[in-house]
């Protein structure tokens, strides 16, 4: 059995851009409230990957913002 690879046909595309890489937050835990800029209220998936912040829930540190920025 022969198969045939048509090479002039387009890989599909998409309208999504690449997606923001994740920042270095290993520090993250110990960064203290006062140090963060808040980068609004955002899941998981969009404070990381699309505003490229930091995301840590509100449980671990009382106050402080959940998606971050270090300052």
């Amino acid at each position: 059995m022969n198969v045939v690879i048509d090479t002039t046909v387009a890989p599909p595309t998409t309208t999504a851009g690449p997606a923001a890489p994740a920042p270095r937050c290993k520090d993250r835990n110990e960064l203290p409230p006062n140090q963060r800029v808040d980068c609004g209220n955002f899941d998981f998936h969009v404070c990381v990957y699309e505003k490229g912040c930091c995301y840590l829930p509100e449980i671990i540190i009382p106050g402080s913002p959940w998606c971050f920025q270090k300052s």
